[in-house]
């Protein structure tokens, strides 16, 4: 897939998740989770998923996200389950960007969401921002950072 703000690493399976969990639910998998999980009311269970593929890609010219994910498709094909994001940063912890973000598209309801996985040597912090996110220059992110993106292949 050819995008203007995103280069293509790899790929990877994620085994089979439960649709009952959630992030929150897991919070001793991870070191740091945002206030905002409860705020905007994402702990809800989704759908049991089969093993699923996804792409890794990496941030290369300076993009919001309706510019990152626009590229690739349409949001709510691409998004992960809550359950497939867990997995993903406890089996595929060498996916997640090192020092930077990665970025995950979620839904949680109706409302869809981007959790914002930092990994550092020995923890992994989660943020979330709603989808799309628009906070001015805030919202845009450096393409000569790095950052990565994980999707559902489509």
């Amino acid at each position: 897939m050819k995008s203007d703000y995103l280069e293509y690493v790899t790929s990877a399976s994620i085994v089979a998740t439960r649709g009952n969990t959630t992030i929150l639910g897991k919070s001793e998998k991870f070191e740091f989770l945002d206030q905002y999980l409860n705020h905007y009311g994402t702990d809800v269970p989704s759908i049991d998923t089969a093993r699923a593929e996804i792409d890794v890609f990496e941030l290369k010219k300076d993009a919001q996200f309706g510019q990152m994910f626009g590229s690739l498709g349409d949001i709510k094909n691409l998004q992960l389950t809550q359950g497939q994001i867990v997995r993903l940063c406890v089996m595929h912890r060498h996916l997640l960007k090192e020092t930077h973000f990665t970025f995950i598209p979620f839904a949680a309801g109706e409302q869809n969401f981007v959790a914002l996985v930092s990994r550092f040597e020995k923890r992994t912090e989660i943020r979330i921002r709603p989808y799309p996110y628009n906070a001015g220059p805030n919202s845009l992110y450096y393409g000569s950072s790095r950052h990565r993106l994980i999707v559902r292949r489509q």
